[in-house]
């Protein structure tokens, strides 16, 4: 997690595909930063121009047009892209322009982005192994690909590096939530005095504290955020509505959701994971307004995936088979290079829309070994069924039962599965 880069459960931005199990939250990637976000906010030197969100998600300024703060956004990078150039030994232009690259792949579903960010940060360590800033760009980046141990590792070496300690312990609470490890995260301190964080990382706690079961203080939290945010910049409202949402998916209250994915989609109608959400709540001719405007501009086979679902909604399955597979072989690309990264959306999609359940078993598996976390494990506990190894399936959920926090909805899955397994009540994971 870099730049606009605090976990969800899943540690990312990603969108459940259309009509599947219940996926991580984000693209690779996932947070925001207080770098990420003074970057954003430098990108929004701008004319007002997004509408008030709606009030009965809570008030948020007036903020610059998405627009134009994405414009400005890619002008910092280019100027930050050639200090790199010009001064390769400097490993914090090397780090801030990870961070921008991460920020950009977010809220763009640009995954292009991601894989010049890890390039960029590889090639700071490569060059300048004792520096902090290499390694902490790097755990960025590993982080965004999902992979977690890699990542603290190289938060680790940032700590020896003399790296602050309060950035260190943000990256490795960023790939520990994502790991589903919550009370680890919780137990680095980084939260436990709200009264001076700004409105990000109060979001990033309330995000938390929604994933360790405590509902009214997230929802306390998330508001707190609301009420800290003092700028014109749409990428952190965008952001906090986003998570904000999506926990409250989980939570089965999509009413609610709907509004917040709403929320992110109108102050920056490029974000392409709020896009997806929405979408897939809206009426299908409603969700193929608001995708259509990013086909073309995001290399994510979530939004193409996304569309092909709108447009079998709207009954029409020789134009949607266009766009489901072409989502299709992006997914057998993406999961060759970067299979940590998109095994939780690739057997979402595989389960749903792709309609190849053993495939989607076979994402859904490798996902669940990287990180433990309710999502995961109802993505594999459903795919397992979908492709008909109940075995599996009563392994999954006998070894869910160990997770600290969980829905009432999850859990009902749980039980209902086990109850079909044989010895129910005495079945164990492998």
């Amino acid at each position: 997690m870099a730049a606009l880069v605090v976990v969800s459960a899943g540690g990312c931005s990603k969108s459940p595909a259309p009509g599947a199990g219940n996926a991580e939250s984000g693209a690779p990637g996932g947070g925001m930063t207080a770098r990420a976000a003074s970057a954003a906010a430098a990108a929004t030197a701008a004319p007002l121009g997004s509408l008030p969100p709606p009030s009965s998600v809570g008030k948020w300024p007036r903020t610059t047009s998405g627009e134009i703060a994405l414009g400005n956004l890619d002008a910092i990078m280019r100027g930050v892209a050639a200090r790199v150039a010009r001064h390769p030994e400097d490993a914090a232009a090397s780090r801030e322009f990870v961070d921008l690259l991460v920020t950009r792949g977010q809220f763009r579903g640009s995954i292009a982005d991601y894989e010049r960010a890890a390039e960029v940060a590889d090639a700071a360590v490569r060059t300048h192994p004792e520096s902090a800033d290499a390694h902490l760009a790097r755990a960025s980046t590993l982080g965004t690909f999902h992979l977690f141990e890699r990542s603290l590792q190289e938060a680790q070496a940032a700590a020896d590096a003399k790296a602050p300690a309060a950035v260190v312990a943000h990256a490795r609470a960023t790939d520990l939530i994502a790991e589903g490890r919550f009370d680890e995260a919780q137990a680095l301190g980084l939260w436990s005095d709200t009264t001076y964080l700004d409105s990000t990382a109060l979001a990033t706690a309330a995000v938390l504290a929604g994933e360790r079961g405590k509902t009214d203080e997230s929802e306390a939290l998330f508001e707190k955020a609301r009420a800290a945010f003092h700028d014109v910049t749409p990428f952190p409202v965008a952001w906090i509505a986003f998570q904000h949402g999506w926990l409250l998916e989980r939570q089965g209250d999509r009413a609610r959701a709907k509004d917040y994915f709403a929320q992110a989609h109108a102050v920056l109608p490029a974000f392409a994971h709020a896009a997806v959400h929405l979408a897939a709540m809206d009426p299908p001719d409603e969700g193929r307004a608001v995708l259509e405007p990013l086909l073309g501009h995001t290399d994510d086979p979530e939004v193409d995936a996304a569309y092909g679902d709108a447009l079998r909604r709207l009954g029409r399955p020789d134009d949607a088979k266009t766009y489901v597979d072409r989502a299709r072989v992006r997914y057998g690309e993406l999961m060759a290079k970067h299979p940590e990264a998109f095994a939780d959306h690739a057997a979402a999609f595989f389960l749903g829309i792709g309609q190849d359940p053993q495939r989607a078993f076979t994402y859904a598996s490798l996902n669940a070994t990287n990180r433990r976390t309710e999502a995961a494990f109802d993505l594999l506990i459903t795919a397992a069924l979908a492709a008909g190894k109940r075995d599996a399936a009563c392994a999954a959920a006998a070894d869910a039962e160990s997770l600290a926090y969980t829905t009432a909805a999850f859990r009902a899955l749980v039980k209902t599965t086990r109850a079909g397994c044989a010895g129910a009540g005495s079945a164990k994971a492998p």
